[in-house]
């Protein structure tokens, strides 16, 4: 009867093997993590980067229709001499010749 006697595995050495799991799994989860979470091409970036998009095309709809409204008063200035009066009347407070202006004081 030469049979080796089998020796009882400590307990320290099963927690240290039953450890290695356990630590894959989260070396796994931070790369996962830095990967699709922080890294250049993660989420955040990429929400951040839909959301500066989304304030820019916001912006591009504004200025076209601010330029839309600077070429129709380009339009009126150039084929209207009634337009060029209201707005010398208006903005720079012209007057015909042959017209009185009477300023009126504000209480």
């Amino acid at each position: 009867m030469n049979q080796r006697s089998r020796r009882p595995v400590s307990s320290s050495r099963k927690t240290r093997s039953s450890r290695w799991p356990l630590i894959l799994a989260l070396v796994i989860l931070l790369l996962f993590y830095y990967f699709f979470m922080i890294g250049d091409t993660g989420l955040i970036q990429y929400w951040q980067l839909q959301s500066h998009r989304d304030q820019v095309v916001r912006e591009i709809k504004n200025l076209e229709s601010e330029k839309e409204k600077l070429e129709y008063e380009i339009e009126q200035l150039i084929n209207s001499p009634d337009y060029v009066e209201k707005i010398a009347r208006e903005k720079y407070h012209m007057k015909r010749d042959d017209e009185k202006v009477f300023i009126v004081p504000e209480k």
